[in-house]
């Protein structure tokens, strides 16, 4: 797992601390596991301390999904100020900071590469086969298979990604493009993959 990267690109309405152990509840008595069924903390989970402008601080204890130098893990700001983004071991997690009851998890397993398009106000993952996309509204969304395995993005542009998807069966890239904001997409290889729930 490679260390921490924190990126704030975007505008955020909050103040997040890395912690190297987990407090006592009597300390810290707001905290909060991701996911939900995770009871203790895990080697390798990140913990961290988040102050809301105007609301109560909290910790949370974001398990780590992967063991691998591939799977990114870092702190992102997101489009939406009050939103932050917390990826461990290729696993991602958006929380709603003032709410952190209020969170998702990106779909987009293991997290391999992140980009932000800060004209379309979109935080960008890619996993091996498909890009997820996270908006200034709030929104989490996942794209079709774009690729058997691997996929290259080579252009941001406006509301458009364009990128490259390995199709085994014609044993060459093809292009795609992939809406920004609802996360349709043309081309790529169309891999016949089941979909992870």
């Amino acid at each position: 797992m490679v260390a921490v990267q924190p990126q704030f690109t975007f505008p955020y309405t909050y103040q997040i601390e890395l912690l190297d152990r987990l407090p006592m509840l009597i300390e810290e008595p707001r905290q909060f596991f991701f996911p939900r069924e995770v009871e203790e903390v895990e080697r390798g989970a990140l913990i961290v301390r988040v102050r809301p402008n105007g609301g109560v601080r909290w910790i949370g204890t974001f398990a780590r999904g992967f063991d691998s130098e591939k799977a990114i893990t870092g702190l992102f700001t997101t489009p939406h100020p009050d939103w932050l983004c917390v990826v461990c071991g290729g696993y991602g997690y958006v929380v709603n900071t003032k709410h952190p009851e209020q969170w998702h998890l990106v779909k987009a397993r293991p997290i391999l590469e992140i980009r932000t398009a800060e004209s379309a106000g979109c935080l960008i993952f890619a996993d091996f086969q498909t890009v997820s996309g996270f908006t200034s509204e709030g929104i989490l969304w996942q794209s079709a298979p774009l690729s058997w395995e691997g996929l290259k993005i080579t252009v941001i542009k406006d509301d458009e990604l364009q990128g490259l998807g390995w199709d085994a069966m014609q044993d060459r890239e093809t292009p795609f493009t992939v809406n920004l904001q609802t996360g349709e997409h043309k081309g790529g290889a169309a891999a016949k993959v089941v979909q992870r729930p």
